[in-house]
């Protein structure tokens, strides 16, 4: 990331200020500013974009949905392994007696 914006830093301090001066060549002053815009692509965008209203309350009802989810499916499993329980004791006790 700090590499990109020295390179940013660089052409804004030394590639902008040979590309204006008046004894350079119109082809290569062309040829300079497409360095600039180069370095630009190589600026790191931001991870996340910001999201608007709708957006934001869709992903909370999608989270909201997947928690739901996440709790049946924590509650069917607790059931499950209470019937195996269940059925290990009264193995257990049969065996006993």
């Amino acid at each position: 990331m700090f590499a990109n914006f020295n390179i940013l830093i660089y052409a804004e301090n030394y590639i902008f200020p040979v590309a204006s001066s008046k004894d350079i060549k119109e082809i290569n002053r062309e040829e300079i500013y497409d360095l600039y815009y180069a370095a630009r692509e190589l600026e790191p965008q931001p991870k996340h974009q910001e999201l608007n209203y709708s957006q934001r309350m869709l992903v909370n009802k999608a989270r909201k949905f997947i928690t739901f989810r996440q709790r049946k499916r924590m509650a069917i499993r607790e059931m499950k392994a209470d019937g195996k329980d269940k059925k290990k004791m009264t193995q257990f006790m049969s065996d006993k007696i």
